[in-house]
């Protein structure tokens, strides 16, 4: 892989090993609230946007790989439930998962929205 690409994935990966952190820790404030769902959905169309990056190392917006980045986020969501179910004090749940589902697929969306947008003005298309 050649370094531009490479540079491509570095955000998920670096994502990826922020949030395996985060997951260790007990942060009740947040748990306690209600808006953890929405930091779940926040957080990971963010990571959903990053590993759009990753797929598409080449920049080219294309359907299958979108589907792989998508996969890759939400399977990163159940892999961020297990850490926190051997978290003192965090719980694994469902509802997590289906809003760390839902952020990847926007941020899928967004990345490929963008991503056919900029490949229109480059090639005059309206």
């Amino acid at each position: 892989m050649n370094p531009k690409r490479a540079l491509r994935v570095l955000p998920f990966a670096g994502g990826v090993s922020f949030l395996a952190w985060t997951s260790t820790l007990l942060i009740p404030s947040v748990l306690d609230s209600g808006w953890d769902k929405f930091g779940h959905f926040a957080v990971f169309g963010i990571l959903g946007w990053t590993a759009q990056l990753a797929v598409h190392a080449d920049g080219r917006a294309h359907h299958g790989r979108t589907v792989l980045g998508v996969l890759l986020t939400a399977g990163y969501g159940v892999v961020d439930e297990w850490i926190q179910s051997g978290t003192a004090g965090r719980f694994p749940s469902v509802g997590d998962g289906l809003a760390d589902l839902a952020g990847g697929i926007l941020g899928a969306w967004l990345w490929r929205f963008r991503s056919v947008g900029d490949r229109g003005r480059r090639e005059g298309v309206r």
